[in-house]
Order: C-alpha cells, then sequence, then structure tokens
C-alpha cells in the first residue's frame, strides 16, 4: 500500500525499503499479496470516495463543504490515507469529469499495480519461474499448511505461497510492516518442513531512511 500510495504514511520507508534492496535482486511481489492489495485498496478507496461524494453533495456554502472534508481526516482515521489521495487529486475541481477521472486512475492502479510499483521505483521486480507440476516436497507441505493458525485468510495465503515457492526459488526473507502476520508466521513456521525461512518486521522510522528493520 505504501508503495501506491504517496500519502500513506509508510511510503517513504517502502519506497526506500525497495531502492536498498534493488541490487541484491531478490525483491519478488507474491500473487497473494497483489490480491490482498488490490482488494483493500479499492475498499478503501471506494468508501473514502463515496464519503467525498456525500459532503460535495450536500446543499451547503463551498466553505462549509472544505471544512466538512478537512474533517474527513480525523473522523476515519483508517481512511485517512485516502481521504488525503483523493482530495489532492481533486484540488478544488469538484466537477463529475473530475470524478470520471478518479474513477479511471484507481481502475489503472488496480489493473497494472506492478506496472506502477515498478515505474515509481525505476527498476523491475525479479519475475517467477514458470510454475509447473508441485514436487513431491510442496505437496507434503500443502497437506500441512491446512492446519497453520492466522487471524486471517490472507495471512494465512501469504504465508502458504511464500513457503510454497520457497522450494523452487531463492526465497529465503520475508519483510512486512505487519507485526501480528511477522509474530505468526515465525510461530507456524516451525509447525512444517519448508526451507530455512527468516521473517523480519519493517518498523517505521522518523529519521532516514524512515524504516528499520527487526529480526
Amino acid at each position: 500500500m505504501g508503495l501506491i500510495n504517496p500519502q500513506d504514511r509508510l511510503h517513504k520507508a517502502a519506497h526506500n525499503f525497495c531502492k536498498n534492496q534493488e541490487e541484491s535482486d531478490e525483491l519478488y511481489l507474491l500473487q497473494s499479496v497483489l490480491i490482498e492489495f488490490k482488494t483493500k485498496y479499492l475498499k478503501y478507496y471506494n468508501a473514502a470516495l463515496a464519503d467525498v461524494i456525500k459532503i460535495i453533495s450536500e446543499q451547503v456554502s463551498a466553505q462549509e463543504k472544505i471544512k466538512k472534508l478537512d474533517g474527513l481526516k480525523e473522523q476515519n482515521p483508517k481512511l485517512q490515507n485516502f481521504y488525503k489521495i483523493i482530495l489532492a487529486q481533486l484540488g478544488n475541481d469538484f466537477s463529475a469529469d473530475k470524478f470520471l477521472v478518479l474513477r479511471s486512475d484507481v481502475i489503472k492502479i488496480i489493473n497494472n499495480t506492478v506496472e506502477v510499483i515498478e515505474k515509481n521505483l525505476g527498476f523491475k521486480f525479479r519475475e517467477m519461474k514458470e510454475s509447473s507440476e508441485p514436487t513431491v516436497k510442496q505437496k507434503k507441505f500443502l497437506k500441512e499448511a491446512e492446519k497453520l493458525v492466522f487471524s486471517d485468510s490472507d495471512d494465512k495465503s501469504i504465508f502458504t505461497e511464500f513457503v510454497f515457492v520457497s522450494f523452487e526459488e531463492e526465497l529465503k526473507k520475508f519483510y512486512s510492516n505487519d507485526k501480528t502476520f511477522i509474530n505468526q508466521a515465525k510461530k507456524e513456521i516451525q509447525k512444517v518442513k519448508a526451507p530455512k525461512l527468516n521473517f523480519f518486521l519493517l518498523e517505521e522510522k522518523k529519521e532516514e531512511p524512515f524504516y528499520e528493520i527487526i529480526s
């Protein structure tokens, strides 16, 4: 999320982290991560956009509308970054045509997520090998994975794909700013037979490079 949304509080941290890993040639984007991103981004963006449209449609003065729009950021912290990006895109243009442009832009992001991220970073992620018939080890792991416990299905899907792919790819490290996921992953990896994998927490910092890697 931080790589796509320039208004996200983790934008600088996510961008700098990826740029600093560029030379290692070990950056992959898992399909399960992309699916979770697209689902949540569209959900939160649409929710924020609906709130903005509701205020703009009210029969009140322009000054009152601006005041209410500014207040949105405080009313729903979960959507704060999306309010910021939508209001920045709108500027002072609340016309129907402008909202159509916004809808078009968000559809482009959803349909071309990897390309948008790579353009922002200035380099491409490493490509996965074409999938083939699962190996014996991978099949055994998938059976073991059925018993894994995560706080939500998205986290379980991400963990499962990461471990599954690691049997074929040179994947050894997973980075995330989701503390709950990292803690659960460290616990669940002990329950399965898999390559030696490490999970690291990316913690936001106020100073350059705006992140810290916690093992």
